[in-house]
């Protein structure tokens, strides 16, 4: 007698329009789940002068709503952060420009928008022109603060060199080394889209909700189901601070985690709350980015859910806080291969476990 196997579900063909997605970033159909705040820490030294509408101004003293410049031409201010106190570097560039800026913050090269730490032997955008680094000290702990500006690139001058910043659902859809242009269709459904910068910026370019409701989803779903595979557009749903302890868990966000695959490409649950998520999606998630968690039940809800697929408990917890060592990091936990079972990721940046591999270089970190 044949013995009885358990076949595994076939998945959905796979797309060529997505071959070319860093290996880095989750892959799709990709269902990600994100918890925890959002907002960057990248920062740039507070004394830094912004080209103004109204003339030359120290970061601090940039008001909301002035318009600054950039490679776009001058832009309208949507936030001042106020950062705080960060280790920070000094660097100067072949023609002489100086910027103080902590590692992590982005500048804009030859080859994209590129972190401080990974810029190299590239040229960096200035307005007169492209230079290389040459050289980059330890300036020391100072105050920093960063701009939001209404322009999808998020570019702006900073001591004429160009920079950029934005939180990740911004970078997910607007930035080039993510996922801008990839998806014919990007909607947002978020109960705080009008509350912040970030609501500002993606209303201008997004099909945008700020009141969910089921038939928002049952609407993609319909429209998607008229297409063929072949010739389905390609499709993104966000639903942003929806989820709370209170939000039931028998809702459309819950059952299109089971059939997303068939209706979206990209579809993104967002929300501060762990304990708010169904089973549903936690189960279908293959991708999970934390951010830093604000109690320790949340955190341990979390890794009891997630942790025996990326080496057990003790490994989660040890790479959860060498990453959040520093405020606005993300521990991405990438589930999707099947070949090591789980990766763990710094900032997309970085992988920092892998497989079984039982210890990594912590100096690395």
């Amino acid at each position: 007698m044949k013995v009885p196997t358990i076949l595994k579900v076939k998945d959905v063909q796979s797309d060529s329009r997505f071959d070319n997605i860093h290996p880095n970033l989750p892959q799709m159909p990709c269902l990600a789940l994100l918890l925890g705040s959002v907002r960057s820490g990248k920062c740039l030294y507070e004394e830094s002068l912004i080209q103004t509408d109204d003339g030359l101004k120290r970061i601090c003293d940039v008001k909301i709503g002035e318009y600054v410049n950039s490679m776009n031409g001058y832009v309208k201010v949507l936030d001042v952060i106020k950062q705080g106190i960060k280790s920070t570097y000094q660097i100067q560039l072949t023609n002489g420009s100086k910027l103080i800026l902590t590692d992590d913050h982005k500048l804009e090269t030859s080859k994209g928008m590129k972190a401080l730490r990974d810029c190299n032997d590239n040229y960096i955008i200035t307005q007169f022109g492209k230079f290389k680094i040459s050289s980059k000290r330890l300036y020391g702990e100072v105050m920093t603060y960063d701009l939001s500006v209404d322009h999808p690139d998020h570019t702006f001058f900073c001591n004429d060199i160009s920079v950029s910043n934005s939180n990740l659902l911004c970078n997910f859809f607007l930035n080039d080394s993510f996922y801008k242009g990839l998806f014919d269709t990007v909607t947002f459904i978020s109960t705080t889209l009008h509350q912040d910068n970030k609501g500002v910026l993606l209303s201008k370019y997004f099909d945008c909700h700020s009141i969910y409701d089921d038939s928002i989803i049952h609407g993609i779903m319909k429209e998607q189901a008229q297409y063929d595979r072949e010739d389905r557009p390609s499709y993104a749903l966000v639903v942003d601070d929806c989820l709370t302890q209170d939000f039931s868990k028998t809702n459309a966000v819950s059952f299109f985690s089971t059939v997303f695959r068939h209706h979206c490409d990209f579809y993104c649950v967002s929300t501060q709350s762990f304990r708010a998520v169904s089973g549903m999606i936690r189960n279908n998630a293959n991708a999970v980015f934390i951010c830093r968690q604000q109690n320790k039940l949340e955190l341990d809800k979390i890794a009891e859910e997630y942790s025996g697929m990326v080496g057990g408990y003790d490994n989660f917890i040890k790479w959860y806080k060498i990453i959040h060592k520093e405020r606005y990091q993300i521990m991405y936990l990438d589930l999707q291969s099947n070949n090591h079972g789980g990766r763990i990721l710094h900032n997309f940046e970085k992988v920092v476990w892998e497989g079984n591999d039982e210890e990594y270089d912590m100096d690395d970190e």
